[in-house]
């Protein structure tokens, strides 16, 4: 280090910055497949050496698999620019009525990969799930229902526009709204499962759509979900919009305890 240029720097220190190989001339995605086929570093080094992706360097994640730049649209690895809304296509609605914060993973379903595009999220603090059926009648309803709701309650474009009014044009979505979520055996509030499905379902229905159920009355273990989570990680059959913080935080962060 030559001190004539350590002492121009703050404190007498080099600067240091990092720059994705992505973005270096002499490598491309073969040279990353390449270099992955070796063999011969952990997921966790992988992680840390290749991705620039400390905090999933992390050892013990519950979904090693997950890569940011893989998994989310418009990552360096995604293949994708760009993650919109099929109105042709059913929604997945993936529900955890948790108070705080209360999520709907949004989904759509695929015949190509990736087969399970997570095009949003609902994600609310302090709330009920008449919050979330809510923004998502404001977010896919037509422009007849929102218009009417909005002039019933002018608060709700602010409360529940915030990604957006009449996301699927003005006849809103028009196929099937499916419900997944946790076994109608949980029971973390004052209400049962089958209570708080029955009212989103109504509400649903109530608003005009077409809603079909996938609710078990009890989870598969849980180590059987988290490894097909990750073999549909591996085998890149899911995508999220960057949208989906929640859901990517939860895949980044998640760490197996003692």
């Amino acid at each position: 280090c030559d001190s004539a240029i350590a002492k121009h720097t703050p404190a007498g220190r080099w600067q240091r910055y990092t720059l994705h190989w992505t973005l270096h001339p002499e490598k491309d995605r073969a040279w990353y497949e390449a270099r992955l086929a070796k063999g011969d570093m952990t997921i966790e080094k992988v992680a840390q050496e290749l991705n620039i992706s400390y905090e999933k360097s992390a050892v013990g994640r519950v979904y090693p698999k997950f890569i940011y730049d893989v998994h989310v649209v418009g990552g360096a690895l995604s293949g994708q620019s760009v993650l919109e809304y099929d109105p042709r296509r059913p929604i997945y609605l993936c529900m955890d009525f948790n108070h705080d914060p209360l999520v709907w993973e949004i989904v759509q379903p695929h015949s190509s990969p990736p087969l399970w595009r997570v095009i949003g999220e609902i994600c609310r603090r302090n709330a009920i799930y008449e919050d979330a059926v809510n923004e998502f009648a404001v977010r896919f309803g037509s422009a007849a229902l929102v218009g009417n709701l909005l002039s019933a309650h002018p608060d709700w474009a602010d409360a529940y526009g915030i990604h957006g009014i009449c996301a699927a044009g003005p006849d809103g979505h028009q196929n099937e709204v499916w419900i997944f979520g946790d076994a109608t055996g949980s029971n973390q509030s004052s209400l049962s499962r089958q209570d708080l499905y029955a009212m989103t379902i109504g509400a649903l229905r109530t608003y005009g759509w077409r809603v079909r159920v996938q609710v078990p009355e009890a989870n598969p273990p849980i180590l059987a979900r988290i490894e097909t989570m990750n073999d549909a990680l591996m085998k890149r059959l899911l995508v999220f919009s960057p949208q989906a913080q929640q859901l990517i935080k939860d895949c980044e962060s998640g760490i197996w305890n003692a």
